[in-house]
């Protein structure tokens, strides 16, 4: 498989295979849970985030496939060379000034940033960065539970009031 690069150079593709005997990735990357199969990276960051506690997929609307908590998106792949994610401004400029991230890849003026992946050792950047999605996702929908919560127990307080 071909990978187009930012600069437009295609290269092959990179695949991580997992060790027979103890599930660690030939080239020293995080453990897989398929012993003795070739994974894309794309196929390891699917399996990762599909292990987070909630995190479902779909195919994004632009192509690729798209990781969700509840109905808020994480962020998106693109194959196995691109993961695409929306974050606050702040965040966006803080992930570019960074280095972690670069500005989005098509509307490089939004909060978006992409994270080009040339092999298995960009696992750890692009998982990083869905991990933050996932905390901001998570930290949002605790709030919003907290509040439907009280909510709700002001309408039983006023139920009982009449």
């Amino acid at each position: 498989m071909a990978v187009m690069k930012p600069d437009g150079e295609c290269v092959p593709g990179e695949s991580v295979t997992s060790d027979q005997s103890n599930g660690v990735a030939s080239d020293g990357a995080a453990p897989t849970v398929s012993r003795g199969v070739a994974l894309s990276v794309g196929e390891h960051i699917r399996l990762e985030l599909l292990s987070w506690p909630g995190v479902t997929d779909a195919p994004h609307r632009f192509g690729g496939v798209a990781f969700h908590l509840g109905r808020r998106e994480l962020g998106h792949l693109h194959g196995d060379y691109l993961a695409d994610f929306a974050f606050p401004t702040r965040v966006r400029d803080q992930l570019v000034r960074e280095g972690r991230a670069q500005p989005h890849h098509v509307m490089p003026h939004r909060a978006c940033v992409s994270y080009y992946i040339d092999d298995a050792q960009d696992l750890p950047g692009v998982l990083a960065l869905f991990r933050l999605a996932y905390e901001r996702a998570v930290t949002a929908r605790n709030q919003h539970d907290r509040r439907a919560a009280a909510q709700m127990e002001r309408i039983g307080e006023a139920e009982l009031d009449r």
